[in-house]
C-alpha cells in the first residue's frame, strides 16, 4: 500500500469529480474522510444533472 502524499488523493479525487460530473472544483467539498480511505463529498449543483451525469458515467478519463 502506498503512503499517504499530503491529500494528494483528495485533490485527484476532486478533480475527477469535477471532471466527471460537469461542475466547478470549488463547487465540490470533502465533508468528511479526508485521511481516510472513505470520503464523504458535498457536491453542489442541479440535483437532475448531478444524477444523470452520475448514471451515465462511463469511467473514462475526460
Amino acid at each position: 500500500m502506498a503512503a499517504p502524499n499530503d491529500g494528494a488523493a483528495n485533490v485527484a479525487l476532486v478533480t475527477l469529480l469535477s471532471g466527471a460530473l460537469a461542475v466547478r472544483k470549488n463547487d465540490i467539498t470533502l465533508t468528511n474522510g479526508a485521511t481516510s480511505r472513505m470520503k464523504r463529498m458535498q457536491i453542489k449543483g442541479d440535483p437532475a444533472k448531478l444524477i444523470g451525469a452520475i448514471a451515465s458515467y462511463d469511467g473514462e478519463r475526460e
